[in-house]
């Protein structure tokens, strides 16, 4: 199944004087900052320092180059419409959560 229908769903729960507002923010290619390139350099120096040989080689795992960014907001008077939103949304994004 889609997890953008159960989070499309989610509208579903909400009356007319309450409020939800869910944002996606998607980054490929983050940029790098002069951080970054000291962080990646000493990373370097790190794994390359003389070591005792292994029996195996290790596995290098690979990330990607992107960030996924989810803002969610609920507004509402009706406590019990808040707590109920909060879990289907906890719920609902439970899928893109390893």
């Amino acid at each position: 199944m889609d997890p953008m229908n159960t989070i499309l769903a989610l509208y579903s729960g909400i009356d007319i004087k309450s409020d939800l507002t869910i944002s996606f923010s998607l980054q490929f290619a983050k940029e790098k900052s002069a951080w970054d390139t000291l962080i990646k350099i000493i990373k370097w120096f790190w794994q390359n320092s003389p070591k005792a040989e292994e029996a195996s080689p290790e596995k290098k795992d690979i990330k990607p180059d992107f960030s996924l960014e989810i803002g969610v907001a609920v507004h509402s008077h009706d406590a019990y419409v808040v707590q109920t939103t909060k879990a289907n949304l906890k719920s609902a994004f439970s899928t893109f959560v390893e």
